[in-house]
């Protein structure tokens, strides 16, 4: 389902309803491209067009769409996540499921959410509420797109490229530690390989019903919350999740402080950067008691570091978290 290509694609214009973020049409390029689409609707992508409140109304502009074309009707998403998100929760519910396609235009959606068929919607100020499983039929990977985004969303989409590595076998992780280029040229470079490693993940358990796929949840625990709390970039708030978590294994000595130093000075070569803004103890709590990995019984499915390659899933009491939050500086 994965296609590379330098260029925007020629697609089909008559069945195609393009949703896209309104940011692209400052693309040359990209506006003479979209401007081929009789159906389009264009969004100001961020989290609040994932709001549930805005879904009624999005849906109705779709379906009036998609009572315009019917035949051969397909939904492309073009955007980052929120755009995709929204697109790909449209798509599985209108109709039971329509054609999906994404053509993520951020180097974060790239290496990560127009992947493995999540979508969702938030209840502020809770995210990823509401969701569903339904996989996009093709992803376009393109290079002018990609490579058009500011430098800044380059570096976030490094957090989720980290992630994938310390999962994957110790192959990508090594050939990632001894890249130095620019972070775009590194994601370009490696974005099929970590891909790939997601989809091994997702393959074990594409519904979510065994828990394997739980392990792409590295470095989230804290990522969610900080991103939902401070309104911190995903990309980030994962990077600094990973930080969490490797010292949070390093404590429990399921890795040596030596190996989570050689991974934390790769990650900031590379640019990573470790900040704190602490939160109040209560929201934390409230946070973590909105967590989907939270079990029948109350506790967190903490994901650990063991090496590379090598994950542990621990239920831990959602005091234990906050102690170790504490002891990080998260918590004020």
């Amino acid at each position: 389902i994965l296609e590379f290509k330098d260029h925007l694609p020629e697609i089909e214009t008559q069945s195609t309803l393009v949703i896209y973020d309104s940011v692209l049409e400052k693309l040359d390029f990209f506006s003479n491209w979209i401007n081929r689409f009789p159906h389009s609707i264009k969004l100001e992508a961020g989290e609040d067009i994932k709001n549930l409140d805005h879904f009624a109304p999005m849906m109705k502009q779709v379906h009036r769409h998609y009572l315009k074309m019917k035949k051969g009707f397909q939904i492309l998403a073009v955007g980052g996540g929120s755009v995709g998100d929204l697109a790909g929760f449209i798509a599985s519910t209108l109709k039971r499921g329509v054609t999906l396609i994404h053509m993520p235009s951020t180097w974060l959606s790239s290496i990560d959410s127009s992947h493995g068929g999540k979508s969702a919607l938030n209840i502020p100020p809770f995210k990823n509420q509401i969701g569903t499983i339904y996989v996009a039929e093709k992803v376009y990977l393109i290079k002018d797109l990609l490579f058009s985004q500011p430098e800044f969303l380059a570096d976030d989409a490094m957090g989720e490229l980290w992630k994938i590595a310390l999962i994957e076998d110790k192959s990508l992780w090594n050939d990632l530690s001894q890249s130095n280029q620019s972070t775009k040229e590194i994601l370009w470079r490696f974005l099929e390989r970590a891909i790939e490693a997601k989809w091994k993940v997702i393959l074990q358990d594409p519904y979510e019903k065994n828990k394997r796929r739980q392990v792409l949840n590295l470095g989230h625990t804290l990522a969610h919350i900080i991103e939902g709390i401070h309104g911190f970039n995903h990309g980030e708030s994962v990077a600094l999740g990973l930080e969490f978590s490797l010292n949070f294994s390093s404590e429990r000595d399921y890795i040596s402080d030596e190996f989570r130093d050689i991974i934390l000075s790769v990650m900031k070569k590379q640019g990573f950067e470790s900040i704190r803004k602490p939160i109040d103890e209560g929201i934390f709590l409230s946070s973590l008691l909105n967590d989907k990995k939270r079990t029948n019984s109350g506790e967190i499915i903490f994901i650990f570091l063991e090496g590379l390659g090598a994950i542990k899933r621990e239920a831990l009491k959602t005091t234990e978290i906050i102690e170790f939050a504490r002891r990080e500086g998260w918590i004020q």
